[in-house]
Formats: structure tokens, sequence, C-alpha cells
């Protein structure tokens, strides 16, 4: 018998018996088993191929194929003895698979058929040559099935039997192959964007990396294991956290991650993750963090980062609060320059921070300094001293010496008072500190009173300028060669209506914070010009020093100011002599020394206040036009007991008869030092032994009265 009359006779027609396939009349088993063999050989190469590349999904569905054939061989078998076997387990499974395969799935032809083209679809967008070449071949047996099918018969029926598990397994291996394609895809676009994503286990395991690499993390790596042993990543992670941590990257260093979980991605234990490197990131918000509380300058903690560390000390209410101020340290700007002035913060930033005791030394601003100290009030004003000591020597920066001073104002926390509160304590007492004679304050409440006392001063100043409170004093200046009364000096005084009488020192500072000082000069010139002018009336050849502050030689056509003021009193420069002090001449402004020059040209006398302490020094005694030096108190007060002091007053006052310069000695308060004084040839003086400053008449009378004394004992 033939091969083709076997498959005739096999495939010839079916039988039901009791809902199965019935037995073929005359049907040779065999050769219907090897005619349905025949299509494996001519897809053979396509689907080892596929088994090579797309794995075990086409392996498992060419074993089912071959294991259906081999079922229905076997029940063949059984029809050809024209028996129908017991209905057993086995054989109603293998009579249920001939059924399927036989009966059902031709109705599944137009579904398979979607499926065959999806695939193509499928398999042609990713690229996949021979698989789009398969599937164009299954597409066309599906479609010829489907013409027999539709003419009643079940020629090709075996089709069915190989084709179906091969499409269903090729299905599968496409989809996956496909999702490669796009892994590789998303993989090379990551990298070319300098991005990556991880694919991991529940066990935080890596089992891809795709786009750049990261660190240096690879498929394998447990990434728990190259964690900073600080930071931490969550075992159970949910799509859309965002995590950031350190990992090493195996040369010693560590890396800042940020991991965000995709959503929608986790798939079973599989969790895909995009990841960056954000490492410079974090450098540069660290950078960003340490300039915001670090000053630049010194290297110290800033006001920021003081007032947080102080309100963990109110928490505990211990320990103490230190304020600093330096000293002259405006005096150092203004001559030497801002570069100097920088180089002093520095060094004396880094003394203050090495004192033993001090927790933490920030800079507040300018040249005002915070230390927080632990211990009780004693303990705090040894650490006190200690840093006013690293003041004490000059410092001598870029070959200048260097002098400034610290004045520290200090409070104690306490239950129940703020950081803030202690801090404005601690600076009520810097204000005592700066203004008196010691150095080094300790808040208490007696401190608030002279506190308050300023505060309302400061509030009442602008009325007490505008309403002639502000009064001046003369204190006299006398020839010591003849004895005579050459002038005064005016001195500022305030006629306070509650307090009396207050003395320049308490408020001179309110003056100038305030904005006063241009007022407060016009108003001492005014009056002080006023009483000159009626001296002069009265038959006194009289002049007058009024103390100019370096503010006003800055203000524009100061100097016609002057020459207005003194016109309107009927006056000439003789009568006007115009007191600067060494600050305001140190430095070469061009403005400045302009308005002086006017004004010696318009014949005024320019006298230098103060003159032996602070920024001495004989280059502007030659770069302006001084007509006269006054000796600070400093160097005169001991003259007669100090050798060195007399052999310095002796030098100046040569020195300035060789400039043409004359001298004015001040604070004599006792005749030894006047007549010293009168011996080694100083012109003129002033002082409490000569008189002390007193009001515009007092000054008159007590002028006339020595005056007349004079000529009686003459």
């Amino acid at each position: 018998m033939s091969w083709r009359t076997r498959f005739s006779q096999a495939t010839a027609h079916w039988e039901d018996l009791g809902g199965f396939p019935g037995a073929i009349k005359g049907g040779d088993p065999l050769a219907t088993f090897i005619s349905q063999l025949l299509p494996l050989p001519l897809v053979a190469p396509i689907l080892f191929y596929l088994a090579s590349r797309e794995g075990r999904a086409v392996h498992l569905a060419m074993s089912w194929g071959v294991g259906v054939l081999v079922l229905q061989y076997i029940w063949l078998k059984h029809l050809q003895r024209d028996e129908l076997p017991r209905p057993t387990l086995v054989q109603n499974f293998i009579s249920g698979t001939v059924a399927l395969t036989t009966y059902v799935l031709p109705i599944l032809w137009l579904p398979v058929m979607s499926l065959v083209a999806m695939n193509l679809a499928l398999v042609a967008a990713a690229g996949h040559k021979k698989s789009t070449a398969f599937h164009l071949l299954c597409a066309a047996a599906v479609a010829y099935n489907g013409v027999e099918l539709a003419s009643g018969s079940l020629l090709d029926s075996w089709i069915w039997i190989v084709m179906l598990p091969i499409l269903t397994g090729t299905a599968v291996s496409t989809v996956t192959s496909h999702v490669e394609w796009q892994e590789r895809q998303l993989g090379t676009s990551l990298e070319v964007a300098g991005a990556t994503a991880w694919d991991m286990d529940s066990a935080s395991r890596v089992l891809s990396v795709l786009g750049a690499p990261v660190a240096g993390v690879a498929e394998g790596d447990k990434l728990n294991d190259l964690i900073h042993p600080d930071d931490r990543r969550p075992t159970e992670v949910q799509p859309g956290a965002t995590f950031e941590y350190r990992i090493t990257n195996r040369n010693d260093g560590w890396v800042w991650i940020r991991e965000t979980v995709e959503a929608g991605v986790t798939a079973g234990a599989v969790i895909r993750s995009g990841v960056s490197d954000i490492t410079a990131k974090k450098e540069a918000d660290a950078l960003t963090e340490r300039m915001a509380r670090v000053d630049q300058l010194t290297e110290r903690p800033n006001r920021s980062a003081h007032i947080e560390e102080a309100e963990q000390w109110e928490r505990r209410a211990e320990g103490h609060l230190l304020l600093l101020d330096l000293d002259g340290f405006k005096r150092v700007n203004d001559s030497v320059g801002h570069s100097v002035g920088d180089e002093v913060l520095r060094v004396v930033a880094k003394r203050f921070a090495n004192v033993d005791g001090v927790e933490q030394l920030a800079r507040l601003g300018g040249d005002e300094f915070a230390a927080l100290v632990h211990g009780d009030k004693n303990r705090a004003g040894d650490v006190a001293e200690a840093l006013m000591a690293c003041t004490a020597e000059p410092l001598v920066l870029e070959g200048i010496v260097v002098s400034v001073g610290t004045s520290i104002g200090f409070a104690g926390f306490e239950p129940g008072a703020s950081a803030d509160e202690i801090r404005r304590r601690a600076d009520v007492a810097l204000s005592h500190a700066k203004q008196g004679s010691t150095r080094l304050v300790r808040y208490d409440e007696s401190l608030e009173r002279t506190s308050q006392r300023r505060i309302a001063m400061a509030k009442r100043l602008p009325a007490a300028l505008a309403q002639g409170e502000i009064i001046v004093y003369h204190q006299p200046k006398m020839d010591l060669q003849t004895g005579t009364i050459t002038g005064s000096e005016a001195l500022v005084r305030w006629q306070h209506p509650e307090e009396g009488l207050v003395p320049p020192g308490d408020f001179l500072d309110l003056v100038v914070l305030g904005g006063h000082i241009t007022t407060l000069t016009r108003v001492v010139l005014q009056t002080a010009l006023a009483d000159v002018a009626n001296a002069v009336r009265t038959g006194h050849d009289w002049a007058v020093a009024v103390n100019i502050d370096g503010r006003n030689l800055r203000e524009p056509g100061f100097a016609n100011t002057i020459m207005n003021e003194l016109e309107r009193a009927g006056l000439t420069p003789r009568n006007l002599v115009i007191e600067l002090t060494e600050e305001a001449l140190v430095d070469e402004d061009p403005v400045v020394d302009q308005t002086l020059l006017d004004l010696s040209t318009a014949g005024f006398r320019l006298s230098v206040d103060d003159f032996g302490t602070g920024f001495s020094s004989l280059a502007y005694l030659g770069r302006l036009p001084v007509t006269e030096i006054k000796l600070d108190r400093a160097l005169i007060f001991d003259i007669t007991t100090s050798e060195r002091n007399r052999a310095i007053v002796e030098s100046t006052l040569k020195l300035a008869s060789e400039l043409g310069m004359t001298v004015v000695a001040e604070g004599i308060e006792d005749a030894e030092t006047l007549e010293l004084l009168a011996e080694l040839g100083c012109p003129s003086a002033q002082g409490y032994h000569i008189a002390r400053p007193m009001p515009y008449n007092d000054f008159v009378e007590w002028e006339t009265g020595r005056a007349m004394s004079a000529s009686v004992d003459g």
C-alpha cells in the first residue's frame, strides 16, 4: 500500500462512538502517524534556530506537538483492531486530546489567525527578519487551512496538531524577544543620556544594568553590601519611592546615588529603578550649606550657625555667651587698608578659637565675635580674660605693626531665658564694656537701667538738637610764657530736662549711630562762634577751637559751610581754630585733603587733637597744612617723673618748632607739670589746674576776674 493510499484511508472519515472519535475503517495507523510527521522536516531548521535563540518556549511547543501525534497514533492502533478500549483515565485523556485536535481546533481558526497576524506585527516591529519569514509561512498555512475548513474538508487537520503549539511557543518567545529588544533599546537610550536603570530582586541583588554604569555596580552585585554603613535602603519598596544613599566605588570612595522605583515596573520579585549619580549635587549642596553656615573670611561659624548652636545651649540652660568686639579695628581699616584689616580678623579669630574653654567661636559680622563657654561665671570670666590677652600684644602683619584691643560682655544661660534674650543681655554688657574703663563686663540687672537710659536718650536726641538742649562749655587756653588767656576750646554738653547736665561721653556715640553728626557740628559751631562774637564786641581778642569730625570733612562744600557760618557771626578766620583727630588725617583721602587745603588757604588754623596716641604719623604733618598740635594728657600727666615721656615731649616741641607749628599741652592738673612745660618751652596749655570747662558767661566772668587780679598783682 502506497503512502498516499495509507494517508487517504487514515483521513477518509471519522465515526462518532459515544462522543469520541470513531474507528477508521481500514486505516493504517503507522501511515497516518508518518504522514502527519511530514511537515516537521520542512520547518525543522527554523524551529531549531528559534530554539537556540528563544529557548524554553519553543522546546515546550515542539514537545507538545509531537506528543499529540504519538497519542493519536496509539488511539488509531486501537481503532484498527475494531475494538473500543475500556474507558480508563489514560484512554479518556487520549480520546479527549484527539477530539480537541479534530473537532474543537477548527473553531479557533479566526483567533489563531489573529494571533499569527499579531505575532507577525510584533516580530516585524522588532526587526527579526527570520522570525518574520517564519510567521509569514505560518500565516499562509493557517489561511490555506481556513479555505479547507470553509469547504468542509478536514484533509489538513494535521496542520492544527503541529501548528498551534508551535505558534503558541513562538508567540511567547517572540514577545520575550521583543521585550529584550526594547530592553536593549532602552539601555542604549539611557547610556546616551548618561542615565542608568537597575533590575533587582527582592534581596536587592542586581539582575541587569541598563545604560551608563554607576560606581561600577554590575550584574550579580548585592546592593546592600555596597551601601554606606550610615545609610539605609528599605528592603520593601513601592513604585514611585525615591531613596538617596552612598555606595562604594571600590576605590575607598563613596558615590551618592538617587534611586527611584519606577511605577508599574515591579513584576513579581523583580524591581526596576532609575538610578542617577548625584555626588556632584551633594557636594554642591554641602558647599552651599558650608557657605551658609561658615564665615568665608575667618572660616569660623557665622551668625546663623551661632544662633542654631545657642538655641541648643538655651535648652540645656547652662554655660555663658560672650560677645567680643575689637577696639580700634576701624582705624586699622582706615589707616592701612582693608587687606590688612581682613588679615587682622583672620589672625585674631584663630587665636580666639584656640583659647582653652571656648566651645564655639563664631564671627557675627564686622569685628564682632561670639564665644560659647561651659561652666559658671568664674570660669566664663577666666576664659574672657584669656580672650582679651589674645590682643594684648601688637600684631605684625605684612611688615606693619597693628594694635587692637578686645572688649567683652557676657551673660549666663538660665531656665526660662531664650537665646535671643541672653544675647541681648551680653550685648548690654558689651556696650558698657566699650564705654567704661574696664573692657570686661558681666551682665547684671543694674546694667538694664543704664541701657534703658541710653535708649531714651537716643530717642530724644533729635528734639534736643532742635530745641537748644545742646550747649557749649569753654575751657581756657593759656599762653605759658605770658600767662594770658588766648582763647578756649568749645566742649559740648547736653542740658537734659530730666537728668541735668550730661557729659559728651554719654551721648556722642548715640549722635554718630543716629546719623546726627552733621547737625551736632552745626549747632556747636554756631553756638561757639556766637560766644566769640560777643567776646570780641566787649574788647576780648579771643579765638575758639571747635572739634570737627572726619565725616564732616568728607561732606561736599564743607569749607564753604564754615566760612558762611563765620561770616554770619561777623568774625574772621583768626577767631576759629579747626581741631581734627588723627584718625581723620592719617588716611589719604582726596576729599578731606582738599577741604583742609581750602580752609588753610582761607586763613583758618588747623590743629591736631590728641597727638601722641592712636595712629600718630609724621607723614600727614608733611602732607597737610597743620599749624598746631595738641599733646594728649597721656604724654603729659607723668612728665615730672617719667624721663621717657619727658624726652618725647621735648622732641615733639623741637619738631613742631622746626616745622613752624605751635603746641598746646592738654590735661594739666598740677602746678609742677605746668611749670615744667613752661621750662621746656611749651607755648600753650589747658587743663583743670588752669580752669575747668564752663558756660560762656562764667568764662567771661572768670577771665575778667583773673585779669583784674593780674593787674592788681602787677
